[in-house]
């Protein structure tokens, strides 16, 4: 039956409802807040995260689409690895990062910064960390406290053949 793959916290409740309170389950995954079934993720390609950290914190606490995303994914974060963690911090989340080092046989640019949100999730290991000179990619395994039952790998069907094998590669390495 339907009702087997529902959440008993998100069913109705059997009792009698309270006048003046919305039903349905899109409002009752509102009142969830930060606990929702499946993850909210937020990727951008910032360019730069030096001058754009203030704005970034500033969305982080006011705005609820930020404040109650899972992961925060940013690209191109051009972080020097001299940099500390520190300047960086967001309350609420835990920063990990990926500077492009030497060996990528690229000097400017790049680097990856995923800032995960400690009310979804606080344990975390980091898989893998590949700076390439084609790819840059951090495999983060989060255990949040919600896990759902399933597993899930995608990949672009229209990618270019090279990089396709590339990554069916790593990802026959990860568990």
């Amino acid at each position: 039956m339907l009702l087997d793959y529902i959440p008993p916290e998100l069913r109705r409740p059997t009792g009698r409802r309270k006048r003046g309170r919305r039903g349905g389950i899109r409002n009752r995954l509102r009142r969830r807040h930060t606990r929702p079934p499946l993850p909210s993720i937020i990727l951008s390609n910032v360019r730069s995260l030096n001058n754009k950290i203030d704005d970034l914190r500033t969305h982080a606490r006011y705005c609820s689409d930020f404040r109650e995303a899972s992961l925060m994914c940013l690209t191109e974060s051009w972080l020097q690895p001299n940099a500390p963690d520190s300047l960086f911090e967001i309350n609420g989340f835990t920063l990990t990062r990926l500077n492009r080092d030497a060996n990528s046989g690229k000097c400017k640019g790049g680097g990856i910064c995923v800032y995960i949100n400690d009310l979804w999730c606080r344990q975390f290991t980091v898989k893998e960390a590949l700076c390439d000179s084609n790819v840059e990619m951090l495999c983060l395994t989060p255990r949040p406290f919600y896990l759902p039952p399933a597993r899930l790998r995608w990949l672009q069907p229209l990618s270019r053949t090279r990089c396709t094998d590339f990554y069916k590669n790593i990802l026959t390495h990860l568990p």
